[in-house]
């Protein structure tokens, strides 16, 4: 979930969405920023607001991710591409609660999932999986980007919405995605984007744990729910990746990322 905070020095709410719009193609009118973009694949994030920590200074690149992609067909990774650039615009003026640009999380998602060599709509599904649950772009901007089997994935991908920020609130929500998961009509592409989402927070949790040397008091600070229900939540994503068809490396590598955080209480 990002930490949504007020961009700076943009003409009204949507100039990122625009913005995106032209990077991936979608207008004739392309901005210099696109054409710089194309070039290099790289963005600089600078700091727009202030989030829970103050934000970094990043350059974000998907040459990782690129690099990574050589068993796909060239055309394909010129679609992901597009896909990245819409996702960094849509997620401009974001952090994760580490101060890092949101935009690292579903880079870092994709890259998981190009590790396992899924295919090419499966990586775009990453990059994209929470521009509807977190920005303000809407699911037939994704089908217009994307076509309509990628949109299906990031819509299984997404929380449900919920104006109710309290943690009673935030358990329903979880629930809700617990049950989506589980679902017999599931798509199992989304499963295993899912799963390489669950697997990147989990492991930035357990560098955090690390970080305030294993102290639960200090953990979950400004996040909508605190220890007991994030041992929850973990610890009934976990049960549920083992009753679904993914790589058991995967699963086995999320279960023991949850065990290193919540260890003997689970």
């Amino acid at each position: 979930m990002a930490s949504p905070v007020t961009t700076s020095g943009l003409q009204g709410e949507s100039s990122s969405r625009k913005l995106g719009l032209a990077k991936a193609g979608l207008s004739t009118n392309q901005s210099v920023i696109a054409s710089l973009l194309e070039q290099s694949s790289r963005h600089l994030f600078g700091p727009t607001s202030q989030p829970t920590v103050p934000p970094k200074q990043q350059v974000v690149s998907i040459t990782g991710l690129t690099e990574k992609l050589h068993y796909l067909k060239p055309e394909e990774v010129t679609l992901i591409k597009r896909a990245f650039q819409f996702a960094d615009a849509a997620h401009l003026g974001q952090y994760r609660h580490s101060g890092e640009p949101y935009i690292t999380h579903p880079v870092s998602v994709a890259e998981l999932c190009a590790s396992w060599r899924l295919d090419a709509q499966s990586i775009m599904a990453a990059l994209l999986h929470d521009v509807i649950e977190d920005t303000d772009c809407t699911i037939d901007e994704v089908i217009e980007l994307v076509g309509d089997e990628v949109a299906q994935i990031v819509l299984a991908c997404t929380h449900e919405p919920s104006e109710d920020k309290t943690p009673e609130g935030w358990k329903k929500r979880k629930q809700q995605y617990l049950d989506h998961l589980l679902a017999a009509d599931r798509l199992t592409d989304a499963n295993l984007v899912a799963l390489c989402d669950k697997v990147h927070n989990i492991e930035c949790t357990v560098r955090d744990w690390h970080a305030h040397n294993h102290d639960p008091s200090k953990m979950f600070v400004g996040f909508n729910a605190g220890w007991d229900l994030q041992l929850w939540w973990y610890t009934s994503l976990a049960d549920a990746f083992d009753k679904l068809e993914v790589p058991a490396d995967l699963r086995n590598r999320f279960r023991t990322a949850v065990t290193t955080v919540f260890g003997g209480t689970q």
